[in-house]
């Protein structure tokens, strides 16, 4: 009897694991459709100001002072990590962290740290790697005043010239199952020269060169860290969805089996709680 309790207190366990994960799944999936549909949108604009940043730069690169253009000679590299700040969510984090140390460890030059996303923060806090700032609940705060404000600290750390380059790395989402791990150079913003044909040459830039380009750089910077983050936070919570989603399944497969365990295990009692009062009747009418 005590095992037929314990088997009937495992299943209502399990099934109230299975409505966690469920109602999880669902807050996920509407998480996942607000962030992806907004990193689409983000995506056509960074589009845009990389297309008008090149030409530009196709027309007067040389002639151009900013200093988010200049590489600095340094010895070291800052790489600002996006992760997230909680787990159950699949492989998310996991590949993020054997992709930035794959990254760092490949580097030829130093490297020193900015996370974002506490999972990050305990992974590498661990590591012989300098994290020279940490953050977590970006989402809760996350807005264009925020990312603008993060994109002059940026600037601000790279006119030092203690950094040769900063480069970010983040998840960005293919779909609600398939995400892509990037490595992306912020400072010095480089031309990507083959697109050289593609652009019109016959362009007049206004005020001035230096102007233009500093607006410009300054605009590609904080837009590259906005559509990064809205791309990771898209990729985590399509992870954790079809995280919760699979959790979900195995819990109603374990519900069955335990079910029928129990089913089977309570026949068997019947049976043979019957067998003894039928012994029983025919002992007494000896």
């Amino acid at each position: 009897m005590a095992q037929l309790k314990d088997i009937k207190e495992r299943i209502n366990s399990v099934a109230k694991t299975k409505k966690m994960t469920q109602a999880m799944k669902m807050v996920a999936a509407a998480k996942f459709k607000r962030f992806s549909k907004v990193a689409l949108t983000s995506r056509i604009m960074m589009e845009s100001i990389d297309h008008n940043l090149n030409q530009v730069l196709s027309e007067d690169f040389a002639s151009c002072d900013s200093i988010m253009l200049k590489p600095m000679k340094s010895n070291k590299k800052l790489v600002v990590l996006i992760s997230g700040d909680r787990g159950l969510c699949g492989g998310f984090n996991t590949n993020m962290f054997k992709f930035s140390q794959q990254y760092i460890d490949n580097s030829e030059v130093e490297c020193e740290l900015i996370i974002y996303g506490k999972k990050a923060y305990q992974y590498f806090r661990r590591k012989n790697i300098t994290i020279k700032h940490y953050e977590e609940g970006i989402t809760e705060k996350f807005n264009k005043n925020f990312i603008e404000k993060l994109a002059q600290e940026l600037v601000d750390i790279y006119e030092t010239g203690e950094y040769g380059s900063i480069t970010l790395l983040y998840n960005e989402f293919k779909s609600a199952v398939s995400t892509n791990l990037i490595s992306k150079q912020l400072l010095p913003i480089s031309y990507d020269k083959e697109e050289e044909s593609d652009l019109d040459k016959n362009i007049l830039v206004e005020p001035s060169v230096d102007q233009v380009l500093t607006k410009l750089g300054f605009m590609y910077l904080s837009q590259s860290m906005y559509n990064s983050f809205l791309e990771s936070f898209a990729a985590e919570q399509g992870a954790r969805m079809a995280a919760m989603d699979s959790a979900t399944d195995n819990a109603a497969d374990m519900i069955k089996e335990l079910t029928l365990i129990y089913n089977r295990q309570r026949q068997a009692q019947i049976t043979s709680e019957l067998a003894e009062i039928v012994a029983g009747a025919e002992a007494l009418s000896q």
